[in-house]
């Protein structure tokens, strides 16, 4: 939600690095989904493990998995966010004025 609440307040350009972190942690979150819970129909109830000689079609599959995920996540958060953006703002304030 950091991402897309800056992205949406700020604009895309103004999105900081903090912010940015969120993409990292989505992103190791949706590979383990996919490596090492078997959370994905293409590929199956299996670990996969990228240093053990897999081929390059199921190392593609794992990415595609997880991009999907991963924009998935995206934009249900950007909807959320969007639908909500009066409480949103109003919460932001709200820590910026106690927090700091």
């Amino acid at each position: 939600g950091g991402l897309v609440g800056e992205e949406i307040e700020f604009g895309k350009d103004a999105v900081t690095g903090g912010a940015a972190s969120d993409l990292e942690k989505a992103t190791s979150i949706a590979t383990q989904m996919i490596t090492r819970l078997g959370m994905s129909d293409k590929i199956g109830r299996r670990v996969v493990v990228r240093e053990q000689g897999n081929s390059e079609t199921l190392l593609k599959t794992v990415d595609d998995e997880v991009r999907m995920i991963v924009e998935e996540a995206y934009e249900n958060a950007k909807d959320l966010i969007t639908k909500n953006q009066a409480k949103h703002k109003a919460l932001a304030e709200a820590l910026l004025k106690y927090e700091t």
